[in-house]
């Protein structure tokens, strides 16, 4: 194998096939629970290192109007329409096997949701991040592509300062209520 193309750890302990992926390019398709999700990853700035991530999660506890949380955040020009629970689990680089919460709220028209603290859990401490995506193409649940932005907003323990983004490329599994992601950017700051 060419020095220029690698095939990450996470990788082959998850069963992933990643494929297109090279330093010059971070781009490429990848296998989670039987569902392929492209992916392209947002460019790494001076200082920071490359953040990939691939999981998958299981949504609960929805609540629909006229029961919303109060905390439920307010956007400009749609509607809020459910809120939910997500939980999971994945693997990254840098920061090794995690666990996945979300606390997130979908809107409409077209499909938006909003995430203000998730939170992947390592045993070296919490890493949070807000989440905007929006849906794409014309896929509709349970088979659903979203799209979208993950900023990591710091942490407990070594993510106490951790800054950074990451592009967000998630595909319903089938069954509406699984669904496999990838992030892919940057981290700094720890």
């Amino acid at each position: 194998m060419k020095a220029r193309h690698w095939i990450p750890l996470f990788a082959l302990l998850s069963g992933a096939r990643l494929s297109g992926q090279s330093l010059e390019r971070m781009a490429g398709t990848t296998t989670i629970g039987g569902v392929e999700i492209d992916y392209s990853c947002i460019p790494v700035p001076p200082g920071a290192r490359r953040f990939y991530s691939e999981a998958s999660f299981a949504n609960a506890d929805f609540v629909r109007p006229p029961d919303l949380p109060d905390s439920t955040p307010r956007v400009p020009d749609v509607t809020p329409m459910i809120s939910a629970v997500s939980t999971g689990s994945g693997h990254g680089e840098p920061i090794g096997e995690f666990t996945f919460l979300s606390r997130w709220y979908g809107y409409q028209p077209g499909t938006v949701i909003l995430a203000l603290r998730d939170i992947l859990g390592t045993p070296d401490g919490d890493l949070y991040a807000d989440e905007f995506s929006t849906g794409i193409g014309t896929t509709s649940p349970p088979n659903a592509v979203m799209h979208g932005a993950f900023t990591f907003t710091g942490g407990t323990g070594r993510f106490e300062r951790a800054t950074g983004s990451a592009a967000a490329f998630a595909h319903q599994m089938g069954d509406g209520v699984h669904t496999a992601f990838v992030l892919c950017g940057w981290i700094a700051g720890f």
